[in-house]
């Protein structure tokens, strides 16, 4: 196994260990992801810091969690992107507004913001129900 996933309190922490993602890679990351998450709302925090290259099929799979994420009403933050890696992403995705952090520590206060917003905005609809 090319990567690890750390569970913390609020966030999983996905950590490729490997200077190149690809498809298959990323394909095994997806299936981890989801026997971890087994269907609940997760959180994610993707640590690229020693990711160098991607291709094609791992930016499509890395769209597809960070999506995904969403939709489970979780939120997806991309840590420590090289700046190659990092301009690659933007010029494959420049209409998706991607949440990236250069650190790990600003990666972890942006899924503790959108969950505190989420809250307040659950808060709000039902004070208006």
């Amino acid at each position: 196994m090319k990567f690890k996933i750390d569970t913390k309190e609020k966030y999983l922490l996905l950590t490729p260990e490997t200077a190149r993602l690809d498809a298959k890679l990323a394909e095994e990351i997806q299936q981890a992801l989801a026997r971890k998450t087994a269907g609940k709302p997760a959180s994610l925090i993707i640590d690229l810091n020693e990711v160098e290259q991607a291709d094609e099929g791992a930016f499509q799979a890395i769209l597809a969690v960070y999506r995904g994420c969403y939709a489970e009403q979780g939120s997806c933050v991309l840590a420590r992107p090289r700046p190659a890696l990092l301009s690659l992403i933007r010029q494959h995705y420049p209409k998706d507004d991607l949440n990236v952090a250069p650190s790990l520590p600003e990666a972890v206060d942006l899924i503790l913001m959108e969950e505190l917003e989420r809250e307040l905005n659950n808060e709000q609809e039902e004070k208006s129900l």
